[in-house]
């Protein structure tokens, strides 16, 4: 048995890295799947030309009249440094949102009079996390405890609706969930309610790039394994059966998970220019970039901002962590027989299949891509295939031979 580990301990540290990294991808892809589902539309800022909460109401009026293309909006304000006092009297201070309109769930659960409390300040509070039911007073107003934001910190948010003491207050942000089929321009929005936004924050390409991101291992497995073929390819381009099997094994794999496993690479249309000569192309899209930039910088920290913030952290994490002990991992494989390519190829399938079950446990169900179950196995056949090739050889049979 020792002898047993001795000799298998490297494969055993492989698969377990391997195990770690598909949980942690498992996680980036949930992660990913919550913030599709929370965040659709754009969020307009008003941040120079704030708007009275009796005006966003009328706003809000015409879209539950239906005389309006969006689904529904959510107006806010935020109070930094707010003094919250419980029915002890004892005092905190706090971030505050007021929301009003419609009140998106993962802002927690709220209704009139009520607010939902990070878990930070729960604990400040009261020592405990399980604060559900308790009061705290803000101003004048006692607000129930329906929720607390575990995945947040330094921050309450309170359903304002229905509260008249603050119809003078100032909207500084509406966010606006709009129809799959339909789309509220900002310039309509403009026209409609006679006020210019500063910011506009489209959630749906937010959501689009950290896709992108949360398939960060499949791209750079894939990406790894073409350049590995390439490589070779140039490495040896006099020897022209080698170079027409490892042609048609990258030929085959990029056909496998464009088309089976729809692995999409693409460019957006908004990126290429008439003319690549065309300077002025470019330079608008460095002057909008370093725009954006600037209105980020500038932008208050809302709490959906600070939610699709910290959920984008930890897709980024998980996601690149994953990628780089994927390939960490599969380079440490040293698979020289086909009896052992087998071996590892049925591991890995366990190793899927335990993740899942891992994902289960922690009650993390998620919609996991196709290429989730392609990318490593295709790696490593890929490795093994350039691997054993033995390039001595001239002749289409012996290659062939030579992969037997």
């Amino acid at each position: 048995m020792n002898r047993i580990i001795r000799k298998y301990k490297k494969e055993a540290l492989v698969f377990l890295l391997l195990f770690i990294a598909h949980t942690m991808w498992m996680y980036a892809l949930f992660i990913n799947e919550q913030v599709t589902s929370y965040y659709s539309g754009s969020s307009y800022r008003l941040e120079s030309n704030p708007i009275k909460v009796n005006e966003f109401n009328q706003i809000n009026a015409k879209v539950n009249e239906g005389k309006s293309s969006a689904k529904n909006i959510t107006g806010w304000f935020q109070i930094n440094d707010e003094t919250i006092t419980d029915d002890r009297n004892i005092s905190i201070s706090s971030d505050v949102i007021y929301v009003f309109g419609n009140v998106p769930y993962e802002l927690g659960a709220t209704a009139e009079y009520s607010c939902a409390i990070s878990s930070d300040k729960a604990y400040e509070l009261w020592n405990s996390y399980n604060v559900e039911g308790e009061y705290v007073r803000i101003g004048n107003v006692k607000y129930k405890v329906l929720s607390v934001l575990h995945g947040m910190s330094d921050i309450i948010i309170v359903n304002a609706n229905g509260q008249s003491a603050l119809k003078d207050a100032e909207i500084t942000a509406l966010e606006v969930e709009i129809h799959e089929d339909d789309f509220w321009s900002p310039e309509v929005f403009e026209y409609e309610n006679f006020i210019e936004s500063d910011i506009i924050v489209s959630y749906t390409k937010i959501t689009g790039i950290l896709s992108s991101v949360a398939l960060l291992p499949a791209y750079g497995i894939f990406l790894a394994a073409l350049s590995k073929l390439v490589f070779e390819i140039i490495q040896n381009r006099k020897n022209m059966p080698y170079i027409f099997i490892l042609s048609a094994i990258g030929l085959i794999w990029i056909i496998i998970n464009v088309k089976i496993f729809q692995l999409n690479f693409y460019i957006p249309e908004s990126m290429i220019p008439d003319k690549w000569s065309n300077f002025g192309f470019w330079t608008s899209k460095i002057n909008s970039f370093r725009e954006y930039l600037r209105d980020v910088a500038l932008m208050k920290s809302y709490y959906p901002d600070l939610h699709i913030k910290t959920m984008t952290d930890s897709i980024l994490i998980y996601s690149v962590l994953s990628a780089a002990i994927f390939l960490f991992s599969a380079r440490m494989l040293e698979i020289r027989t086909e009896n052992k390519l087998i071996v590892t190829e049925l591991v890995i399938i366990i190793i899927l299949l335990l993740s899942f079950a891992v994902s289960y446990i922690n009650n993390i169900v998620v919609k996991t891509s196709n290429i989730y179950w392609m990318v490593i196995p295709g790696y490593i056949l890929i490795n093994y295939v350039v691997n054993n090739l033995n390039i001595k050889y001239k002749s289409f049979k012996d290659v062939i031979k030579c992969l037997q």
